[in-house]
């Protein structure tokens, strides 16, 4: 059945499928897939359908393309409002790219700590990002239990890196066995179909998922992108299990406030008031929640009625601005 609810939206712009790790849980290094880089005139072409977070990565090692930094520059000149970063293990990033980077516009950097090398980065990043005037959003996160404990094994606190996310890759670590007896059904719970987002890869096709590394779910290509849209279920429906615990923004800007759902330890909606600027939930300690909370900058609620109720008590007379959905939240 085909579903199209909000704009196409480009979630991720691949700028190579090269990597230069091999890592256990990860597909890429075992597919016999084309490698390659994208081009100026194919990411122009991604840019026209981006808009809100915006990721410069899917199979591969961002920093591996020759052009990254030349490329977060156009995208921040093309569209000064992208929320733009990128996922890396972050061996080959040195302070000078760092601060090019940043210079350039980039607004997040998210590092996976697949290796000791990676784990060692990590605070070096972190003091690179201290002498910004405005630093960059940077997240840490294991893949699986050996990941938790190597970075535990480096001094990491748990609260500074994330292991909130379950996935099997669309199958590859299960074997590709079949785990959804009615794959439609679990394909409507997918948020790449429920925001109606895609995945550009280097070459310019257009993916529909984001666990498919071999490209079974190819659309078409991004010059005809606004006619492209979902059609589930996909191939890799039937194997695909995947459980997000990010912040989504479902509502922005209601009387000042964002609305987002988090469902992490269990599904709640939040109220948070715009001028809190960036916030990452999941970081944040109970007692600054509870700070906000008594400031009436946060509500916290188990429907979206609930949490409008609250903030229409406290401004009765003031009119909502909603602004759309995007996939992430603060």
């Amino acid at each position: 059945m085909a579903i199209k609810k909000n704009p196409n939206k480009l979630l991720a712009i691949e700028l190579t499928n090269h990597c230069n790790l091999k890592c256990p849980q990860c597909p890429q290094g075992k597919l016999a897939v084309p490698k390659g880089y994208m081009d100026r005139q194919t990411f122009l072409e991604c840019l026209r359908f981006s808009s809100g977070y915006t990721e410069l990565n899917w199979r591969g090692e961002p920093l591996l393309h020759p052009n990254l930094a030349e490329y977060v520059t156009i995208a921040k000149k093309v569209n000064p409002t992208l929320d733009l970063g990128f996922h890396t293990n972050g061996t080959l990033l040195d302070e000078a790219l760092f601060f090019s980077l940043a210079k350039n516009g980039l607004n997040w950097l998210h590092l996976s700590l697949h290796t000791s090398e990676s784990c060692k980065k990590y605070p070096q990043i972190i003091s690179w990002n201290r002498k910004l005037a405005n630093p960059l959003r940077i997240h840490a996160e294991v893949d699986n239990t050996q990941e938790e404990l190597m970075a535990l094994s480096f001094g990491f606190p748990s609260n500074k890196f994330q292991k909130n996310q379950i996935a099997n890759w669309g199958g590859f670590l299960t074997d590709y066995r079949a785990i959804h007896g009615d794959p439609g059904d679990y394909a409507q719970t997918c948020l790449m179909i429920q925001d109606n987002s895609f995945i550009v890869a280097y070459d310019g096709r257009v993916n529909a998922c984001c666990w498919d590394f071999e490209q079974h779910h190819s659309l078409g290509q991004v010059n005809h992108f606004s006619a492209i849209q979902h059609n589930p279920p996909y191939k890799r429906c039937v194997s695909c299990l995947w459980i997000w615990y990010v912040p989504r923004l479902v509502e922005a800007n209601y009387k000042g406030y964002n609305l987002v759902v988090y469902n992490q330890p269990k599904e709640k909606y939040h109220a948070i008031a715009q001028r809190l600027g960036p916030l990452d939930i999941g970081f944040l300690s109970e007692e600054r929640i509870m700070e906000y909370r008594m400031k009436q900058d946060w509500f916290v609620g188990d429907s979206l009625e609930e949490i409008r109720s609250a903030i229409d008590q406290l401004f009765p007379h003031k009119q909502p601005l909603t602004m759309g959905i995007s996939r992430r939240a603060h």
